[in-house]
Parts: C-alpha cells; structure tokens; sequence
C-alpha cells in the first residue's frame, strides 16, 4: 500500500522513562535495591495528532507447476523504507506445495535474508470443498528453534464461494 499511514488521534503522548543505577547489592537479608542508589523518572509529554507511513516493499514472486502435484515459488522483496519496523535488507524466498492428497495439501518454505536472516518455514491445510484451513510453523532467524530468534504458530480458516 504505497499511500498507507496509520493517523493517531484523540490525546497522544510522549512518554519518557529512565532508570540510572549507580550500584546494586544483593545479598540474603537485603533483596531490593536501597532508593538512594537507584533513581526512576517517568515524563510525560502531550503531542498533537501525527501520522505514521507504512513500509514501502517492492515484491516480486513466481509459481511453477513442475508436476501436477508439485508446485515451486520463490520471491524477491526488497524493502524501500524502514518505517514501522521495515527494512531495506532484501529477502530471497523459496517455497514448495505439495498436493498428491487433494484435501490436504503439504508446504515447506526457506527464506535468507530480509528483517530475520534464515526462517524456515512448514505447514499444511485442509480443503474441504468450500472450506479451507491452514496451519503453520516458521523459526525466524534459524532453521531449528533451538538455533532461531523466535517461532510463530499460525492458523487460518476461510470459506470459498
């Protein structure tokens, strides 16, 4: 969406919070940290209404049916800004479905580069005629989750008319 923003409006405000420890003992009958040794402000400013612009990506991807129950993809994105947690890093994607049981087809994907590094991706669905769910799992940043920066469970339904 090349023209998307997200407006905040109503009351926004600025909040700015420090903590400056100069020292912290711990021992068995004194748990906390004394008041003199840390100080903790909390500020808060009020701001007028802005605007923030999503992400501009260029995406490019292709599908290929190599067999009639094996289809290949793979993807070029290319972030234009770093707004709103984007990147201009860009991300080279490779994906395969899998489908010799129509009602429930099988999908892998690997991706190199982008926000999270290496992610791998598996999954699968359930097509019941007019009704179709999907069920995922990716490691971001590693292709086991011991080795990953995170994992992500997704789940979708949609219906078909």
């Amino acid at each position: 969406n090349i023209f998307g923003s997200i407006n905040w409006s109503g009351t926004p405000e600025k909040h700015i919070i420090s903590v400056i420890a100069d020292s912290l003992a711990i021992s068995e009958t004194f748990v906390e940290t004394p008041d003199s040794v840390v100080t903790n402000t909390d500020t808060s400013y009020s701001i007028g209404k802005f605007s923030t612009g999503l992400p501009k990506v260029l995406d490019i991807a292709a599908a290929y049916q190599i067999s009639p129950y094996i289809m290949l993809t793979g993807e070029y994105e290319q972030g234009l800004t770093k707004s709103m947690a984007g990147t201009t890093t860009p991300r080279f994607a490779v994906g395969a479905e899998y489908t010799q049981l129509p009602i429930l087809p099988v999908r892998a994907g690997l991706s190199l580069g982008g926000r999270f590094g290496t992610s791998l991706a598996f999954g699968f669905g359930i097509s019941l005629k007019n009704w179709i769910m999907d069920l995922a799992y990716i490691a971001y940043g590693g292709v086991f989750p011991s080795s990953s920066k995170g994992i992500s469970l997704a789940f979708t339904t949609r219906l078909r008319f």
